[in-house]
């Protein structure tokens, strides 16, 4: 990944100060251009280099700073690790998709323009859904195919971007309309719901909701035969994926 414009000696001022906590003496922090929101890391010893999402590149300090507090206390399982309300605030403030969405798009290859469709199409399911009035309708949210939805998803969504990539297999007049529509909804009630960090809270609602489609059960078992179920990739409702880039050592 390329690196990419922001204040990068700000960002290494923020992670130095956070992972002295953690006895790191040597750290470098950098903006990547990452499709996802990410941070990742390299350990070894007591040195310690970050790349963080060139989203947060336009973040103000405070921002930053209990981002990287939280960062380096799941890193060193210590402190914290729930991010702060700062943040929170900050990536699901309505700004941020305005900002952000089209360099998200951008960066996903497999992305179609919705309104490209033989059979299906993702924004009418989208009014009729609304009209009946199982979510709001949201203009700020995009709903497009994804040509790379795997293991039988309906789709994958990102809810601090507002996108929902519907599987484009289902574009298809093997499925009913009706059909169409609740794999639609399935993913788009995520956005709907809003930001919410995972939990057995979450999902009861989220199943609650679900339940209001008409006729559920029996949609459902028609996508299940053409080979779809009514789940999205996990790890689309929180702030990043945290990951090391080699394998750890030290700490």
């Amino acid at each position: 990944m390329e690196k990419t414009t922001g204040n990068t000696e700000e960002l290494r001022e923020v992670f130095a100060e956070a992972a002295d906590s953690g006895g790191y003496t040597e750290v470098t922090a950098e903006y990547r251009e990452f499709g996802e929101m990410k941070v990742k890391w390299i350990r070894c010893g007591k040195t310690i280099n970050f790349f963080v999402s060139d989203y947060l590149s336009d973040a103000p300090r405070n921002v930053l700073e209990s981002m990287a507090r939280t960062i380096v206390s799941k890193i060193c399982a210590c402190g914290d690790a729930d991010y702060s309300p700062e943040l929170i605030e900050w990536l699901t403030s309505d700004e941020f998709p305005r900002k952000k969405q089209g360099i998200y798009l951008s960066r996903r290859p497999t992305v179609i323009p919705a309104p490209e469709f033989e059979y299906k199409d993702p924004r009418e399911s989208c009014r009729r859904i609304a009209d009946a009035g199982l979510v709001r309708e949201d203009d700020g949210m995009c709903v497009c195919w994804d040509t790379d939805v795997k293991y039988g998803y309906a789709g994958r969504y990102s809810v601090l971007m507002k996108v929902a990539g519907i599987a484009k297999g289902l574009d298809t007049d093997e499925i009913s309309d009706e059909a169409f529509d609740l794999a639609v909804y399935s993913v788009i009630l995520h956005i709907a719901m809003g930001f919410s960090p995972a939990s057995p809270e979450r999902a009861a609602e989220y199943e609650k909701r679900l339940d209001l489609f008409p006729q559920r059960e029996i949609l459902e078992e028609e996508l299940k035969r053409a080979g779809y179920h009514l789940r999205c990739p996990p790890g689309a409702n929180t702030p990043f994926h945290s990951t090391a880039v080699t394998p750890i050592s030290g700490h």
